[in-house]
């Protein structure tokens, strides 16, 4: 899959336009939750670009409410952005728990350079308070923005959930190795009795979790990140993260996910006074 750096830049800043319309819109913290690809992007400084915008919102909110609301934020960033033309707003799924609406358009002059995304709000629930952080997004130079201020997973929320991602048996995405090795590399630690609770609701061994990891991380070749990943990369850092490089990468995670899971079961699990704690992420 090849994607040019321009369709890149474009969707960037029609995201980046969704998103300050949304929270410059929103009067009440703590109802609009940023998450995802964009979340890494805005609080872990991460530098792959993302084709959603993943959102939780207050479940409290009617659906109706979010629906008007979300459609009239996507066509007010469209009018502030005319390099992105002959759009078309769909919306592939609706429904009590989870929202999506997908835009795709052409970049004036260009047509045959086509702009897609897509917007999901989840309405499952709002992480606890200690989870979400206020954070300033300062969009690149070139992008002639101004910055944002978003609420969205802080970077104990984001290594969690990325961690729980790597553990499951249903997604497969190898960005996710790409984002715990910039959250390891920054020093961000997970919640371990968070990830021992998970293992222990649902009845995982420590063998079984380990045996998990190997599986998911022997299938992240390096050909799949060349089609799933790079792409997704601005040109430098596509030209840095090599073959050699990206082995690298993959055995720091491999090292950490393991060293977690062994920690979990020497301690949190095999003390007999621990109770578990919801996850929500």
């Amino acid at each position: 899959m090849v994607i040019s750096e321009r369709t890149l830049k474009e969707r960037d800043i029609l995201q980046i336009l969704i998103l300050k319309t949304m929270f410059e819109k929103i009067s009440k913290p703590g109802t609009l939750v940023v998450k995802g690809g964009f979340a890494m992007r805005a609080t872990a400084k991460s530098r792959r670009f993302t084709k959603d915008i993943d959102l939780c919102v207050d479940p409290s909110i009617p659906v109706h409410q979010i629906q008007q609301q979300v459609k009239g934020f996507i066509k007010s960033a469209l009018k502030d952005n005319p390099v992105v033309e002959k759009t078309v707003i769909t919306e592939p799924k609706q429904t009590e728990t989870t929202l999506k609406w997908k835009i795709c358009g052409t970049i004036a002059g260009t047509p045959n350079e086509k702009v897609e995304l897509t917007v999901e709000v989840f309405r499952h629930s709002i992480p606890p308070r200690d989870f979400i952080t206020a954070v300033t997004f300062i969009p690149p130079i070139e992008y002639n923005l101004s910055p944002i201020l978003v609420e969205s997973y802080s970077l104990e929320a984001l290594m969690l959930s990325k961690m729980l991602s790597l553990l499951s048996d249903t997604r497969q995405a190898i960005r996710d190795v790409y984002d715990v090795f910039l959250l390891i590399n920054i020093g961000v630690d997970v919640n371990k009795q968070i990830i021992a609770s998970y293992l222990k609701q649902n009845n995982i061994s420590k063998d079984d979790a380990l045996k998990k990891i190997w599986q998911k991380m022997g299938s992240f070749t390096y050909e799949r990140a060349i089609n799933e990943l790079l792409p997704f990369l601005p040109k430098a850092e596509y030209i840095r993260l090599d073959e050699t490089f990206y082995a690298q990468m993959r055995a720091t995670v491999i090292e950490h996910l393991q060293g977690t899971i062994e920690d979990c079961y020497k301690g949190i699990l095999s003390d007999s006074s621990f109770s578990p704690v919801s996850i929500i992420l």
